[in-house]
Parts: structure tokens; sequence; C-alpha cells
């Protein structure tokens, strides 16, 4: 099952939101946003939709957003909750729909004192009497869903080995668990009759009890338990967990996505509410290794006392990252250095308007890289010294214009580790015959072709590139445009850099002047 659409009216914290536009390919959707901004309160929605109408612990009441009294004999009641979800290839028990995991699962010891018989085809039934802001510890009952599978294996017509019986019981949570903590593996469980508990191998240690665990291994043990006991039943559904980074350090926290994703069932989609830059980092591989089947939905910045509309973010750029890293780290966002660092003329106070242009246009494509300003052409050589030595790790160089460079002066700047534009400014591109066309087609300028030829002559009579875009943005302005912005800097940049994509001739030709290797 796939969700492509949620509506929720007067839910929880939620006046009127829509999610919509998710692809069916998405087998990933990672909700991002700061604490309290709805991610577990749109996991409840998920929940109520999928069980809690159908369970006699049902709270109408902590569901709306208005304290509304709601006949809970009538067959009304789920569908005044304001919950409307539209999913491909929905279960029609939609009991089996819904699979949630919530951030207080942690447990640090249990105990059985009876084994009991457990129906694995009823988990609605128990899974609907939780929402996500009660606790989750089912790592008792999963010991007891684990051991029930044990006897029936042992007890089979089929002649097993105790290895093959623990391998098809235990194999792939002991695989899971030692592709996050390679030092630790699951050895077995044991005495179900008294204090039955689970045994890991660590060093010389055969027999580690679960109760010596750390939190962090006790967390992503139970989780992936229940993951791959749960899998088999919800095989067909919307897998949600909120925060599983709880407890966990960021190099656990980026293995333990890593190892979700694979263990997702094929027509599963699994949803997950995450503060974490480890969790973050291991959804960028995975974006990069499989584009179509990640995207995010941004929860910050949004009144959702007023109708609101959230489409998923599928190719994030540079400035999404470096929002999200904000959010999480507060200040210390600014300390993550990107992988490459375009160092470009302009005021150093703020990006500068080269710098702002670059990184729109190679947001996407380069999201590794951040353009800023620092200063004169003089200036350059002195800051790519100084931005080297503060961020370990990332390529510096610069970026200048070629201005009235000679061919052999521009050789001598380049071998100093600095870029030479082959025109002479940041606007003869901006103003290139291809963008000037896309300017004319975005502002719908009839007849296009004439429209076209008039702002390259316009550009082409004068040497004074700065001069022209003053005036092709008076021409646009008189042609009857109101939005062509108050200044050349703002036209420049909010009418014209957006249309400048991948695939046009000034795109490749500045992308390969900055990316390009110095020797083509």
């Amino acid at each position: 099952m796939r969700i492509r659409s949620i509506h929720l009216k007067d839910f929880k914290r939620f006046t009127d939101l829509t999610i919509e536009g998710i692809p069916g390919t998405a087998k990933l959707v990672i909700l991002v946003g700061p604490s309290g901004s709805g991610k577990s309160s749109l996991f409840d929605a998920i929940n109520a939709w999928g069980k809690d109408q159908r369970s006699s612990h049902y709270d109408p009441e902590y569901y709306r957003k208005y304290a509304q009294p709601i006949n809970s004999g009538s067959p009304e009641r789920f569908s005044s909750l304001g919950v409307s979800i539209n999913a491909d290839d929905c279960p029609s028990n939609l009991g089996e729909a819904c699979y949630i995991r919530s951030a207080y699962r942690h447990t640090p010891k249990f105990s059985i004192s009876t084994m009991q018989t457990i129906d694995e085809s009823q988990y609605w039934r128990h899974d609907g009497q939780r929402n996500f802001s009660t606790p989750d510890d089912e790592v008792q009952k999963n010991y007891q869903r684990i051991y029930g599978r044990l006897v029936k294996a042992v007890l089979s017509p089929k002649v097993l080995t105790n290895v093959v019986i623990r391998e098809e019981v235990l194999g792939q949570v002991h695989d899971s668990l030692q592709s996050i903590f390679p030092d630790l593996s699951l050895h077995s469980l044991e005495d179900p009759e008294g204090k039955g508990t689970f045994y890991f191998e660590r060093g010389e240690v055969k027999k580690y009890n679960y109760v010596n665990l750390s939190g962090g291994e006790k967390a992503a043990f139970d989780l992936l338990l229940d993951f791959v006991v749960r899998r088999e039943y919800y095989s067909n559904a919307a897998m949600c967990i909120d925060e599983p980074e709880v407890h966990m350090g960021l190099n656990a926290q980026s293995k333990l996505l890593g190892v979700l994703y694979e263990l997702i069932p094929e027509k599963s989609q699994l949803w997950l509410g995450t503060h974490s830059i480890g969790i973050l980092r291991a959804s960028k591989k995975i974006l990069e290794a499989d584009p179509d089947k990640v995207v995010f939905l941004d929860f910050s910045g949004h009144n959702f006392d007023q109708k609101v509309t959230i489409e998923p973010i599928t190719n994030p750029d540079r400035n999404f990252w470096e929002k999200l890293h904000r959010s999480v780290l507060e200040d210390l966002s600014d300390l993550l250095a990107p992988e490459q660092i375009v160092i470009c003329e302009g005021s150093h106070g703020d990006d500068g308007f080269d710098a702002e242009c670059y990184n729109q246009i190679f947001s996407q494509e380069f999201s590794n890289t951040k353009f800023i300003s620092a200063g004169g052409k003089r200036d350059l050589q002195n800051y790519i010294a100084v931005v080297g030595a503060v961020t370990k790790g990332a390529k510096v160089f610069g970026l200048r214009d070629r201005d009235q460079l000679s061919d052999r002066e521009a050789i001598k700047i380049k071998k100093k580790g600095i870029k030479v534009l082959e025109r002479g400014k940041i606007e003869n591109y901006l103003l290139s015959d291809d963008v000037l066309c896309e300017v004319c087609q975005d502002y719908k300028l009839e007849p296009c072709e004439e429209k076209v030829a008039e702002l390259i002559e316009l550009r082409d009579n004068t040497t004074d590139i700065k001069n022209a875009t003053n005036q092709i943005r008076r021409k646009i302005i008189d042609w009857g445009v109101n939005d062509a912005g108050e200044t050349r800097e703002g036209f420049l940049r909010d009418t014209v850099v957006p249309l400048i994509k991948p695939g046009m001739s000034t795109y490749d030709e500045l992308k390969q002047i900055i990316f390009g290797s110095d020797d083509t």
C-alpha cells in the first residue's frame, strides 16, 4: 500500500491540512520539522484511520482539535474525526494497513511469568490500543511471538536441525543488528518458563543479557525485532516510526535507516518523523541511489490554524539540506561545511549577488557545493587560504569575472586555484539568447521570437552589460509585465536565474567552467 494523499479537518492541531502529490513510487517518506510542528499528530491520523476507530480504547476527544462530543456508538464516529486518506492497493482490512512505533518504545527490562499464545493474525487489535503519546513496549510480546515460532518450527513435521530452526526464526534479526553494531550478535532466547530474556554475544562474553545492553543498543534491537517479527503481517501497509533515532548516536542512526529501508516489504511504505542528522545523512544516500523512492514532507514554517497544503519534496537542493541542519542543530548548523566551497567576487556581508545567483542555478545538481562572496578580485586569494584552513576536507577554490583579462593573464590566475569566466561578467550569461527566450516564454510575451530579438538587440547595442540589464527590464515592464522586480539585481536574481536549468546551453557552459577539469 502506498499513501498518495491525506486530508485532515479539525484533527488535533490541524484546522485544514492537505498533503498531496506523493508519487506512487515513494517507498520512504521522511517528515521533517522542529518539535511541535505536527509530525506525530500526522502519524496519529494515519493510526486512527487504520486502527483506533476499531478499538474499544478509541477516544475521539484525543483527536479532535476542538472539544466536541461524539457518539461512540455512531457509525459516523470515524468520519467525524476529519481524516481522509487515499492510497494505492489499500488492504480490505484497514487493521492491516498501518504499523506504528512511537518514540517512547524503549524497554529497559522485561520478564516472562507464563507463556501465552499470541494470535499474530490479530495484530491490529493490540496496536489499536496505542497512540503516539503512550508508551510502546513490545519487546516482551515479541519475545513470546518468537518463542512461539521456535516451538512451531520444532514441532513441524519437517526434519530440521537446531541451527536451521534458529536461522529461520532469528537469522534476520541477528543480521540486521550486526549491520548496526558489528561487535554485537544475537545468541539465543532462553528460560521461557521463568524469567525469559534474550542473550547476545560480545567479544569473549557468549551470554550477554538483554538487560545489560546500552540504551542505544536496546532501542535498536527492540525496533529491529518488532520490524522483523511484524513485517510478514504488515506486508502491505504504511509503516510509521516516530523518531527512530531516540537513544542512539549519529553513526548508529544512519545505519539503522539503511537496515530499515532494506527490510521494508515491497508493497509497503515507510514513514519516519525525525530530528536526526544521522537519519538525514542516510536518507540523502538512499535518495542518490533510488531517486524515485524517497520524498520529504517539510512541516516547518506553517500556521496550521489556517488552511495548509504540503507537497512532497522529491529533489531537495542545498537550501533544503541547510534548512534541515539549521532546524536540528540551530546555531551549530554554520559549522557544517559542504564538500566544495566556491569563493566569488562581491560584498561578503551577505551572500552577495553573484553567489546568490550561482547557488540558485546549481543547488539541485551540486547540492554539496556552496558559493560565498568575499570582496573584490584582489581578496579572492586570501579568502581561499583562510576558508580552506577552517573547513577541513572541503575543496575550496575561487571564481572571478573575465572582465578585460587577456588569455595569458587568465591562465596565470587559473594556476592560483581561481576559475575565470569566459565572458565578461555573470550578467553576460544571465542575458544569453537562450535565457532571454525563456524569459519571454515565461511571461507569455507574443510574438515570442520578435520579443526575444528586441531584447537581444538592446543587449548587443552597448558594451555596458549592467546598463543593458536595466534597458531590458524597462522594456519588459513597457510590455505590461508588473513583476519584473524593482531593481536590476532583483530582476536578474528573482526572475531570470530561476529559469536557467540543466540542458540549457548557458547552464552547461557555466557548469563546465566552474565544475569541469582545469585543462578542458
